[in-house]
């Protein structure tokens, strides 16, 4: 009589066990954050940007995410630098886009010809995009990066309160990454 292994049949099984669990809905809760499959960007071809469905933008994480995927973060900054009419929007939409680090730099250099207003919400979602971290995104643009904490660093000295708190904030997880101004 010739014994079996049974290598390959627990291998199956655990296979089958990992297939069965991933898709189980009812063992993550509403609030779950993405995963890195769920934050890939989309197949469909690319919206032009006055196509871009801004009045889709909400306060769910999870909406702005699927947004964020659809539109991208080179559409979000294209609308922020355009002076578009939609560029609150855009800023709120970036974090979640999965190749936000990206447009970082190109971001990041519009500050010093922004009103009061526009920087404080270009330094919000700058900040929100450093503080969601490069682990769930693809690889950033160093260079971009390094432009851009050149930019909060020189921005820090005559900047107080919310302003400073989002330099800071950015400059410290930029500081993390072994990011330093050029």
């Amino acid at each position: 009589m010739v014994q079996r292994s049974k290598g390959p049949l627990w291998l199956l099984f655990g296979l089958a066990f990992t297939q069965c669990k991933g898709t189980d809905s009812t063992s993550q809760g509403s609030d779950a954050a993405p995963s890195v499959a769920s934050v890939a960007p989309s197949s469909a071809p690319p919206l032009e940007l006055a196509q871009v469905p801004w009045g889709r933008v909400s306060d769910d994480p999870l909406d702005l995410a699927a947004l964020g995927r659809e539109i991208g973060a080179r559409r979000c900054v294209d609308e922020v630098v355009s002076g578009g009419a939609h560029g609150g929007e855009a800023l709120k939409v970036l974090p979640f886009t999965p190749d936000a680090e990206t447009q970082l730099g190109k971001l990041c250099e519009t500050l010093p010809s922004a009103s009061l207003e526009q920087r404080t919400e270009r330094l919000g979602s700058i900040a929100r995009v450093l503080a969601r971290g490069a682990s769930d995104r693809e690889v950033s643009d160093v260079a971009g990066l390094k432009r851009c904490a050149a930019v909060l660093k020189a921005a820090r000295a005559g900047a107080k309160g919310r302003e400073l708190d989002y330099i800071e904030s950015g400059l410290a997880e930029l500081e993390s990454r072994h990011i330093h101004p050029k």
